[in-house]
């Protein structure tokens, strides 16, 4: 697994579901990921890095991804002046 992959996989994921569930197709958005991403970057990198040397299981790893997936969602909601009823709904949800 290449840390490049997975930030761009990662990135998809995160464009889909959030224009999937909000009708959102902003350019914005995209730049917002794109921010997001390289912020996040070296945690990334690390997790990967503990991954491939096992020192976290596939599990770990997925459960590290997801958080970091709906954290992003959570933030850009609020950023986006979305109503603070609709992304407590959705951490609820999740």
């Amino acid at each position: 697994m290449h840390a490049n992959n997975l930030n761009e996989d990662l990135r998809r994921e995160i464009l889909r579901y959030v224009k999937e569930t909000h009708n959102s197709k902003n350019v914005e958005l995209e730049k917002d990921v794109d921010d997001f991403l390289y912020q996040n970057k070296e945690k990334l990198d690390r997790w990967v890095s503990l991954l491939e040397h096992k020192q976290i299981s596939k599990e770990e790893f997925e459960l590290l991804l997801k958080s970091q997936k709906y954290l992003f969602v959570i933030k850009s909601l609020f950023r986006r002046g979305i109503s603070k009823h609709t992304p407590r709904h959705f951490k609820n949800e999740i």
